[in-house]
């Protein structure tokens, strides 16, 4: 059968990436036009429209089979919901049964069905949140899905719904690319879909979907530098979205501006150019609240330590079991003290302000305080400590620690 559309199933079949998958040429609305016009109700779980099944998992026909080539941007999810299957192909068999092509059919199902539902309008919000909309040139990242669907293509790591026992897949059980057959309609559902969309900037949702476009990467469909990657999956299920969201979003940012400054020519181009710079902000501080006492020694150990400490001026180094404390302070401070003037200090006080963190190695980290030593009059001390799992990655944490 002669396929009348731009669809990515066959695309796939010239290309031999259908080898070895359950995919089959027939799974393209050129061969199921009669089945979706004639359903009586919009099922994703029609058994007509099953095409492949693997113990718990199946997977059903769905109208996405069709790829906006000229797309600007590429939004990718896990697999469509049973929700986005049944509005697209409610719209779909609308479509039909008006007598439209099979090419206007698919358009407008996709643009109907794609991120439906609450999910949509988080996912509006976020990609508005790290300037999307203003480079494409539209008010909003909604026009994507009425007035300007041409700018995005919208798809899915599987095109086609899966359902796990008869429920939504979730991408994580079983893995979406650990799992021998998910990991074949990976490759022959959005290998094709990458390829195909050759200018789009492609936006993976979530982790899972991340993992996904990380196959066609490594099969040499898809350019690493052409993808947005830790942008994080808009459902409101995933109770990590705000905060990854809000960690991510300055990165996020930069990167689009990047990707629009390099691809997007004409008035965008000039609409980027004289937007307002975000300003660069700074490291990340992490805060953290110590206890008074940071070794096992008693108050009156540690105070008698640094008594002797502070008697030469010097810095005393304290050994606990794990981490290692050093314990500094000023010169100057330690001649104050000695010519009486201690009582003008500030009271001391316990408490943390700040901690700057760096990784070195897997098992070895740096931090430094900024601290009121107990028992110490005066300006705030550095208190600065090392945790190393080797002698060695603790001489390494040594050298590079950095104070706040």
């Amino acid at each position: 059968m002669a396929v009348d559309h731009t669809c990515p199933v066959a695309w796939a079949q010239d290309h031999g990436l259908l080898a070895g998958t359950p995919v089959e040429a027939s799974w393209c609305l050129s061969y199921k036009h009669d089945l979706v016009r004639a359903l009586a109700e919009p099922n994703p779980m029609d058994l007509g429209l099953l095409l492949w099944h693997d113990g718990p998992l199946s997977a059903f026909y769905a109208p996405w089979d069709w790829v906006n080539t000229s797309a600007k941007i590429m939004l990718v999810g896990i697999t469509p919901g049973a929700a986005q299957a049944a509005k697209g192909l409610r719209e779909a068999q609308r479509c039909l049964r008006e007598g439209l092509a099979n090419e206007e059919t698919l358009r407008r199902a996709n643009a109907v069905g794609s991120f439906s539902g609450p999910m949509r309008a988080n996912l509006v919000t976020m990609l508005d949140g790290i300037g999307l909309g203003g480079v494409l040139g539209i008010d909003s990242t909604a026009r994507l899905f009425d007035t300007h669907p041409h700018l995005a293509a919208k798809t899915s790591a599987i095109s086609c719904p899966v359902f796990v026992n008869g429920q939504n897949y979730g991408g994580g059980n079983p893995s979406l690319i650990r799992h021998p057959a998910l990991r074949s309609l990976v490759r022959a559902s959005l290998g094709p879909r990458v390829a195909m969309a050759a200018g789009a900037l492609v936006i993976p949702l979530g982790t899972a979907a991340q993992d996904a476009v990380m196959l066609p990467t490594a099969d040499g469909l898809l350019d690493r530098g052409r993808c947005l990657l830790g942008f994080p999956h808009p459902s409101g299920a995933n109770g990590w979205r705000v905060r990854q969201y809000t960690a991510r979003r300055e990165t996020l940012r930069e990167e689009v501006a990047h990707w629009a400054a390099m691809t997007i020519s004409g008035p965008l181009r000039t609409v980027l150019a004289d937007a307002p710079r975000q300003p660069t902000r700074a490291a990340p501080v992490i805060r953290h609240r110590l206890p008074a006492h940071s070794t096992r020694r008693s108050r009156r150990t540690e105070e008698a330590g640094m008594a002797n400490s502070r008697a030469s001026g010097g810095t005393r180094s304290i050994a606990i079991s794990k981490p290692t404390c050093t314990l500094s302070w000023s010169a100057a401070h330690t001649a104050a003290q000695s010519q009486g003037n201690a009582a003008k200090a500030p009271r001391a006080t316990p408490t943390v302000t700040e901690t700057r963190c760096t990784r070195i190695g897997k098992a070895s980290w740096t931090a430094s305080w900024m601290r009121r030593l107990p028992g110490l009059p005066g300006p705030r001390r550095v208190l600065s400590a090392a945790c190393s799992s080797t002698p060695q990655q603790r001489r390494n944490a040594e050298q590079s620690r950095r104070f706040c």
